[in-house]
């Protein structure tokens, strides 16, 4: 910059007065002869004064404390990106205290020799589902902090299945459970309790619609006191250990509101039969309501940001158009299938066809396995499904599967033999049902 052409600029930009103030071109004489040697180190020259530009900026904004020393902040030490970084990231920081999101920060890399210490001697287990070794090794139990969903039919034995496995494993581990229901009420609960606790734990023969008329003979009359008389025994007498409740409309902030009370109580698992399109929602899809509501109760059973740490269990009912689906997944869900999202497991249940028992077209060749006497090894058992019975057959698919393998991932469908009669839900093998692909809705 030679004197000439600045003082052009000079005057070209009317700022004579200024000019004058700083000493005219002698100032700039000085700079120049300051850095001439220099020129080596021009960009770190120009960073600096980026560096301060910076700071009395911010400076303005938050005040002294942009030059003051906290911990591994020193201004003097950083250049000015280092310096905007830190700063907009006490912003952010102060932004997601403020967010409806919750956050917790923790380090992957932290605690893994605890963590294995303490699965090798306190395995984290849920809750065995009642007389179901299979069905409880699959998904690892009832788990806490997770949401499972269970889809069946309308009509065919959700409730059922739910009294069956999940109310009497409560009971037998004592273990506090509220049950949301908005079907049935709690007469036929307890009804349906009673012919289950008769079918499983005493095993004494009733039949099942005579609890409905009445008027029981000596042996009717006994054998339902000896039901009730176990449920005492089993809980010495806690007779709040299951609550029930019974909700008129469902509405998932009512939901929200009763879960997060019990939880307060300590109570951390719970029944919702059945989930349904929430009363609470306006403006949006059928479909688009069910997976919202399940993406809020998936929130309230996480343990971390702000969850309760609880297991929540639904019970779903798998869409009409998907009746004449043999092989059940997500898609059979119809619209709603995006609530597999949200679940940490997915059941889905339907009963066994005719032409998939023994001597039919689509017949299922089932399997199980069992210790031989004389090697003591597990061996391969097959056999096929009974036409000449009584009693149902069922077939558990496993859609998606946090705690283990899902058919997917080439996990067998899990079949039961039921006694409706007496609620009774008995594993006995396993089946592969071919995947046709038929199940678009």
């Amino acid at each position: 910059m030679d004197d000439l052409t600045v003082a052009n600029k000079i005057s070209e930009l009317k700022a004579e007065k200024k000019y004058e103030e700083y000493n005219k071109y002698e100032t700039i004489r000085e700079l120049v002869a300051e850095i001439q040697n220099k020129k080596d180190n021009i960009e770190m020259y120009y960073d600096e004064v980026k560096k301060y530009y910076l700071l009395r900026k911010f400076r303005g904004l938050f005040g002294d404390k942009i030059i003051e020393k906290n911990g591994k902040y020193d201004y003097k030490m950083l250049d000015a990106n280092q310096i905007a970084n830190y700063w907009m990231y006490q912003v952010e920081e102060i932004t997601m205290e403020n967010s409806n999101n919750k956050y917790d920060e923790e380090f992957l890399l932290d605690g893994l020799n605890e963590l294995i210490e303490k699965q090798h001697t306190d395995p984290q287990i849920g809750m065995p589902f009642y007389k179901s070794r299979l069905l409880t090794k699959i998904t690892n139990g009832w788990n806490a902090n997770s949401l499972a969903i269970y889809a069946g039919f309308g009509g065919k034995g959700k409730t059922s299945f739910i009294i069956a496995k999940n109310i009497l494993s409560c009971i037998v581990a004592n273990e506090r459970l509220v049950v949301i229901a908005n079907e049935e009420d709690i007469e036929m609960f307890r009804k349906s309790f009673l012919i289950t606790i008769m079918g499983n734990v005493t095993k004494e023969w009733f039949e099942r619609q005579r609890i409905n008329e009445g008027k029981f003979n000596v042996e009717e009359y006994q054998r339902l006191y000896n039901a009730s008389d176990w449920v005492k025994e089993i809980t010495q007498g806690d007779n709040k250990l299951i609550t029930f409740i019974y909700m008129e409309n469902y509405v998932i902030e009512d939901v929200k509101k009763i879960v997060t009370h019990y939880a307060k109580k300590g109570v951390t698992k719970y029944i919702i039969d059945t989930c349904k399109v929430s009363e609470g929602r306006k403006n949006m899809a059928r479909w688009e309501i069910i997976t919202e509501d399940m993406k809020d109760l998936y929130k309230l059973c996480k343990k971390n940001a702000n969850g309760l740490g609880i297991g929540i269990w639904c019970n779903v009912q798998i869409s009409d158009g998907a009746l004449k689906n043999r092989y059940l997944n997500e898609h059979s869900l119809g619209e709603s299938k995006k609530m597999k999202n949200e679940a940490s497991v997915l059941y889905m249940m339907r009963q066994v066809w005719d032409d998939e028992l023994e001597a039919g077209d689509h017949e299922l060749k089932c399997f199980r396995w069992v210790k031989e006497e004389i090697t003591n090894k597990w061996i391969k058992e097959e056999f096929k499904l009974n036409r000449h019975t009584d009693n149902k057959y069922y077939l558990l698919f496993v859609p998606k599967n946090r705690f283990g393998k899902s058919q997917d991932s080439g996990l067998p469908q899990l079949v039961f033999e039921v006694d409706l009669n007496r609620n009774k839900w008995k594993e006995i093998g396993q089946t592969f049902v071919i995947d046709d692909h038929q199940y678009g809705n």
